[in-house]
């Protein structure tokens, strides 16, 4: 299994995000059309195309991994779940997605702990 970027699932949750407001859907209503239309359908079928267009400009990306992209709609739709429950209560999209894009940030440093190894 290929593993994806940090950098290109926060990209790709963007995009969820802004389709699902512009076509007037909650963030989770979007989180499940990729996981339904990307990633199953892509897993069946073999094939995995993304791409957008606007005022002229277009971009695409592609994960060619069957596994890696059920892993990736998988751990978003966890990352939502996770979000959800941290923050309690009611919490607009616009937090929840900040959340979630706060889960996927690479960890570039860990310090290791010492305190076992102390007397």
């Amino acid at each position: 299994m290929a593993t994806v970027q940090p950098e290109v699932k926060r990209l790709i949750l963007r995009e969820i995000a802004w389709s699902a407001e512009e076509s007037a859907k909650t963030l989770y209503e979007g989180l499940k059309a990729y996981a339904r239309g990307r990633a199953i359908d892509g897993a069946l079928s073999g094939r995995f195309v993304t791409s957008t267009s606007n005022a002229g400009h277009s971009s695409g990306f592609t994960i060619t991994d069957p596994e890696s992209r059920a892993a990736l709609a998988d751990e978003l739709l966890r990352r939502y779940d996770e979000a959800v429950a941290y923050l309690t209560g009611s919490p607009a999209d616009a937090e929840i997605l900040t959340e979630m894009l706060r889960a996927l940030e690479p960890v570039h440093c860990i310090e290791p702990d010492w305190s076992a190894y102390l007397p």
